[in-house]
């Protein structure tokens, strides 16, 4: 039996080649994907964050609201002791 010619393994040697070729297109498409993949999971990640942080600062000023409104109420409660208390007080605590 006689060894490959040489056109047969130039043909081998493009087949490797080609091979090689694919499998590093294979590898590179696999990467982008999963970059793409961790930059939509990213950007999903920090819009989420987005919604907490709105709806954290809408708690936050809507407690806010009601701490003032309970304060003032209070408030207006310690004027009327302090009325009824002492009469001869016409100015209010603050």
């Amino acid at each position: 039996m006689t060894g490959p010619t040489a056109r047969e393994e130039e043909m081998i040697e493009a087949k490797r080649h080609d091979t090689l070729d694919q499998e590093q297109l294979c590898n590179i498409s696999r990467a982008l994907a999963v970059l793409a993949s961790s930059s939509s999971v990213s950007k999903e990640h920090q819009e989420f964050l987005s919604l907490v942080n709105k709806e954290v600062d809408a708690t936050l000023r809507e407690l806010e609201k009601e701490i003032d409104d309970v304060d003032k109420h209070i408030r207006n409660r310690w004027q009327l002791l302090d009325r009824r208390t002492y009469p001869w007080r016409r100015h209010s605590r603050t």
